[in-house]
Order: C-alpha cells, then structure tokens, then sequence
C-alpha cells in the first residue's frame, strides 16, 4: 500500500478545470521574432527601450525577457481561445503596421481586439508574480469572461497611444 501524498493538480486559471498546464509566452514569440524580423529588436534576452535623451528603461524580473513564460492556463485555453484572441490581435497589428509606430485608423473591431490581447496579456503578466499569497487584480470571474465572451471584463480601460522610443533591444 503506497503511503506518499498525492499532490493536488494546479487548476487552470482561465476555465478552472484540472487539466495539464501548459507554458504561455508572456510577450508572444510570434512578436518578439516579427519585431527582429523587421529591425526594429536587436536579438537578445532583456527588453530595453532608449529615448533620445538616451536615459534606458530595462523592465526587471521576468517581464523583461522576451521568451519568458508563465504556467498558469491549461494546454486546452492556450491553444484555443487565447490562441484566438492574440491572432485576432496579430493581424490588426501587422496589418496596420502600428508595431513600428505608423498612424492608422482602426475601426471599433480592430480596437476591441487589441483591448482583447492588452487585458488577456495583463491576466497573464498576473500570474508570473511571485508573492505567496499572489493577490490578483483580475478575478476567477473576469478570466472566465475573457474565456467566454472574448472581451476585457467590465471594469477594464485600456488606452492605447504612440510611445515614441528611439531604440529597442533585446539581448540573449
């Protein structure tokens, strides 16, 4: 007779079901390879924005790498409805060409689904905080909604605006 304790299977913090977590890019690996692809990233591991008074801001801890990663959904929700929301998102993006700062129109759709991928980016950014216990701003709820309905939750605002940086660069 085994005597060991099982451990409990971490549920999904999206749909909330015990099944196998799955790692989820916090920048999205299609971003990071499209932003070198066109010049705009040095390759590299840290993210690092220059303004042309040529102070530098390097984000700290993990949302500073660019491949870094987060367990905290399902493989089921990964490769499914947040895989929906971020391609949605990827082509109002490389379509536009508002990745590398060209002014665009955007029609109400175009701007929900990037509002869709900033609130399922920031719900997934919650979880690679360390403090026990993590508090988190989103609840159980709002994930679910985001799951659902594919929107921000209700009491979401995203502003969206040109961030006017003179270089990027991500070392490895």
């Amino acid at each position: 007779m085994a005597t060991g304790k099982t451990q409990p299977r971490r549920l999904c913090a999206f749909c909330g079901k015990p099944n196998k977590l799955d790692k989820q890019h916090l920048w999205g690996q299609w971003y990071s390879e499209w932003m070198i692809e066109q010049g705009v990233l040095e390759k590299g591991t840290l993210i690092q924005a220059e303004w042309g008074n040529g102070k530098v801001w390097e984000p700290r801890g993990v949302a500073g790498k660019v491949n870094a990663t987060v367990i905290r959904q399902c493989q089921r929700c990964n490769g499914g409805w947040m895989n929906e929301v971020e391609s949605a998102a990827r082509e109002v993006l490389v379509s536009t060409d508002i990745l590398r700062a060209h002014p665009a129109m955007l029609d109400q759709f175009s701007l929900l689904d990037l509002a869709s991928l900033a609130s399922l980016m920031a719900m997934t950014f919650e979880g690679s905080q360390t403090p026990k216990p993590r508090r988190d701003f989103y609840t159980p709820e709002e994930r679910r909604w985001i799951m659902q309905v594919g929107t921000p939750p209700a009491r979401t605002t995203v502003w969206m605006a040109r961030h006017n940086v003179h270089r990027y660069v991500v070392w490895s």
